[in-house]
């Protein structure tokens, strides 16, 4: 069972990642912290826990006739009201 508020829906669990993760949370600074995160961060890619799909790059096209495009996060697109067609 695992803790309160956990998100590890995927049921991972590692001997060697939760002793890295045991190591940093009782590190004496960080930068000795930032290492053991980063050893049980190539860990978990290691075993294959987690795949990174969060960080994907989604071309987008437009017509070298839209002026002013101006990307909108929330839209995933140009922000419509700041372009124009160029005649």
């Amino acid at each position: 069972t695992y803790g309160k508020n956990s998100t590890d829906w995927g049921d991972y669990n590692s001997p060697t990642t939760n002793a890295l993760i045991d190591k940093a949370l009782s590190a004496t600074s960080a930068s000795q912290a930032l290492t053991y995160w980063q050893q049980a961060a190539k860990q978990i890619m290691a075993d294959a826990a987690v795949v990174p799909i969060g960080q994907q790059k989604t071309a987008v096209y437009h017509s070298t006739r839209l002026q002013n495009c101006i990307w909108n996060t929330w839209i995933s697109n140009c922000d419509p009201t700041s372009v124009w067609i160029k005649q």
